[in-house]
């Protein structure tokens, strides 16, 4: 998240409603990242027998 807003990207970014606490790190705020419509879309799928592949339709 950092990097996304570091790259300008800061758009992308939509805080959640609700604050997630982490042990040892207290409250946390999170984000939605939200890429926007696009004619393209990208699914990511991730197994924990083979590595991450990459589909686009």
């Amino acid at each position: 998240t950092r990097e996304k807003i570091a790259s300008g990207k800061r758009s992308w970014l939509k805080a959640r409603e609700d604050k997630v606490v982490a042990k040892g790190k207290g409250e946390l705020q999170t984000y939605w990242i939200e890429l926007g419509l696009d004619t393209k879309s990208c699914h990511t799928t991730v197994s924990s027998l083979d590595t991450p592949t990459r589909d686009s339709s």
